[in-house]
């Protein structure tokens, strides 16, 4: 008898949920990671840093996400560079922004800033044939970034 009234609620809260149209998970649809996507499509923003020799090395955090973060911000910034010409002062006052926040991560994970003289933004893709892509969007001197007042 419990069953069957069990069987019931779960029937009528479906036919609800279809009837309304609303999300109602876990009785909707959710497509999590279910959307079709060309590898060339998805793209990753990533930050390098330069040291003043020329070498560059991958920024790693040890906080795991936030170069992520960092990167889809960024991407978000570039995008909008794109789109209009008249935001160029505030998307340059947002991504030195980002970058200084950076920078100060950076130092207080123990890297030490004075040895880069830059940063370097760089989207990353991967073709169908498996090879990773880069392409270099922005090199922005530490010194521009007005470095030394970091504390």
């Amino acid at each position: 008898m419990v069953y069957v009234i069990f069987f019931i609620a779960i029937c009528l809260v479906l036919i609800v949920v279809t009837i309304i149209g609303k999300d109602f998970w876990p009785f909707s649809h959710y497509p999590m990671f279910s959307v079709e996507q060309k590898m060339e499509d998805v793209k990753v923003v990533r930050l390098a840093l330069e040291d003043e020799h020329g070498n560059v090395e991958w920024w790693r955090s040890r906080f795991f996400r936030y170069p992520e973060f960092t990167g889809r911000k960024l991407q978000k910034i570039y995008n909008m560079n794109v789109q209009g010409k008249k935001l160029t002062a505030f998307i340059n006052v947002e991504r030195d922004k980002l970058l200084r926040s950076v920078l100060k991560l950076v130092e207080k994970e123990g890297f030490g800033i004075n040895k880069y003289a830059a940063i370097h933004v760089i989207e990353r893709t991967v073709t169908n044939s498996f090879e990773v892509k880069e392409k270099t969007i922005d090199i922005i001197p530490i010194a521009e970034l007005n470095a030394g007042s970091i504390k």
